[in-house]
């Protein structure tokens, strides 16, 4: 990994700085919202590209620094 603030409570390396990623997740005061995790390109300070940190996004809303990862469990 290059860089080592970026180091998860896993011990991942480099998982920030594409987007943040939207999570099945919805703050429980927030039914309008859900949780998105880590920081994008647009990312300015080093706080805010912890792959843990949490941020709230309207459901409705649209940005280019928000995504989504689809996820396929692979049975063996």
């Amino acid at each position: 990994g290059t860089f080592r603030m970026d180091e998860s409570p896993y011990g991942l390396l480099d998982l920030s700085g594409s987007a943040c990623e939207m999570v099945d997740e919805s703050p429980k005061n927030r039914p309008d919202a859900v949780v998105a995790c880590g920081g994008s390109w647009k990312s300015t300070s080093p706080k805010e590209m912890i792959a843990w940190k949490r941020i709230y996004v309207i459901r409705t809303s649209a940005s280019e620094q928000v995504g989504f990862r689809i996820v396929r469990e692979i049975v063996r």
